[in-house]
């Protein structure tokens, strides 16, 4: 287990950070960073985006998505294929993917993965449905959802 070197602070300042206090020299502190700071530079560490058990929204070309949950984090040597890395998933049973994606690697998050469900949605609507908004003459502050089949759930609004 890690010994923590810092802890949050209890009180927001008043710029919003939270900030963080620490009960040790500043040696240890220095100490710990150097240690952080080598292994990443020696491709040591690495920074994940999700844990085994998030949620995930993987997108479709042909506008589906379903959720999936990330079911372990794989190390390969295919480091030129995927960063050296990969998330094992599972959809679940009922999902409308045309294909079954069991992994994904990080260099699909942003683009086919998304850690929640609007945006995914919003990924849809800007590739399958880039004037829908005009269309329908909405705000943006206007939701419009996207069903996991694909089918675009569009707001009725009545002028005031």
């Amino acid at each position: 287990m890690m010994n923590r070197l810092t802890r949050p602070k209890k009180k927001t300042g008043r710029n919003g950070n939270t900030g963080y206090t620490y009960s040790c020299k500043a040696s240890e502190l220095a100490q710990k960073l150097a240690g952080y700071e080598n292994a990443e530079e020696q491709e040591k560490m690495i920074m994940l985006s999700f844990c085994p058990g998030d949620t995930v929204h993987i997108v479709c070309d042909e506008g589906t998505y379903s959720r999936a949950k990330v079911k372990s984090i794989t190390i390969d040597g295919h480091k030129e294929l995927y960063n050296g890395y990969f998330y094992n998933i599972q959809l679940p049973k009922e999902n409308n993917l045309s294909i079954q994606i069991t992994a994904f690697s990080e260099a699909e998050i942003g683009k086919n993965v998304f850690s929640t469900k609007e945006e995914a949605v919003e990924k849809i609507l800007s590739t399958k449905y880039p004037n829908l908004r005009k269309l329908y003459r909405l705000s943006n502050d206007i939701p419009i959802d996207i069903e996991e089949d694909g089918s675009v759930v569009v707001p009725i609004v009545t002028e005031g």
